[in-house]
């Protein structure tokens, strides 16, 4: 086109709008023209040197745009077998998002096993530092309804996990709101990393000059602590200084406490899969992360 065209504004105002309203799944929150690997000041020739991770697909993308180039006519052909292939990939993930009825009565421990074993997987996608933040939030699901501590508190709602908290104006991944919709608590969830002072020590500058209950550190790794004398000392320093109490844990110890708590421990699979199936739908975790879960399950 001459002069070219504003690809982020076509696709913000047109492109993005028609996916999330026919495939909110595979829909980009705001516009696909602000990826990375797309948006490099290079033309989208068979030697686009964009780093896409998925070699296979970055060929048939620039393939697919060479043809294009060199016919024209393709692109009216093209569009609809692309809506078509979307329509049959939406009817499969529908797939993934169907019921299973639990036989018998599982233990907390059967509970956080099923758990363990889905944080646990090697999966071949991105995401997995999701899932233990919807655990959490999940058993929170549930904690809000049962436990006398959180009467009249609610459940902020989750954040794409890619927000940074600071321009987000949130305290951690999970926050429980007051009445007047202040932080009461907040949680802020680490996968695969030890807590450290300087975890802590970070925290608490998010903290400082706000007045929260509690602010919970939890992870998914074992140990939970790097340093565990050093990390409980600068704890109780913090604790002299500031009226937050600051409390450091495990995942999965933290789910079986929880679980303790609440009046039908089961009730948390159900809450669990319902969470994923809408990340899903959101397009923050992949289908290889709710088909583990649903093989668990079964």
């Amino acid at each position: 086109m001459p002069n070219g065209y504003a690809g982020r504004t076509f696709d913000t105002k047109v492109v993005t709008p028609f996916l999330q309203e026919n495939f909110k799944r595979y829909a980009m929150s705001e516009s696909g023209w602000l990826t990375r690997s797309l948006e490099q000041p290079h033309p989208y020739d068979l030697n686009y040197p964009g780093h896409i991770q998925n070699k296979k697909l970055k060929q048939a993308f620039l393939d697919l745009l060479d043809h294009l180039e060199k016919d024209k006519t393709l692109a009216g052909k093209l569009l609809p077998l692309f809506f078509a292939l979307m329509i049959g990939r939406v009817g499969l993930d529908d797939l993934l998002l169907r019921k299973f009825e639990l036989s018998g009565e599982p233990s907390i421990a059967d509970i956080v096993r099923a758990v363990n074993a889905h944080l646990a997987h090697k999966y071949s996608v991105r995401g997995a530092s999701r899932l233990p933040v919807l655990v959490i939030y999940g058993v929170y699901e549930l904690l809000i309804r049962d436990v006398v501590r959180y009467s009249n508190k609610t459940l902020a709602e989750l954040e794409a996990h890619t927000a940074a908290d600071m321009r987000s104006k949130s305290f951690g991944d999970i926050q429980v709101l007051a009445e007047d919709k202040s932080v009461f608590e907040a949680i802020e969830i680490k996968h695969l990393k030890p807590i450290t002072v300087g975890i802590v020590n970070a925290a608490y500058q998010k903290i400082k000059d706000w007045d929260l209950d509690r602010y919970y550190i939890l992870t998914t790794n074992d140990p939970n602590l790097d340093n565990e004398e050093e990390v409980l000392d600068r704890i109780e320093e913090l604790r002299q200084i500031h009226p937050t109490q600051i409390v450091v844990n495990g995942v999965l110890p933290s789910l079986k406490y929880y679980l303790r708590l609440v009046n039908q421990p089961k009730a948390f699979i159900e809450t669990y899969t319902n969470i994923l199936a809408e990340e899903f739908r959101m397009g923050r975790i992949k289908s290889e992360h709710l088909t583990v879960w649903n093989e668990i399950r079964q």
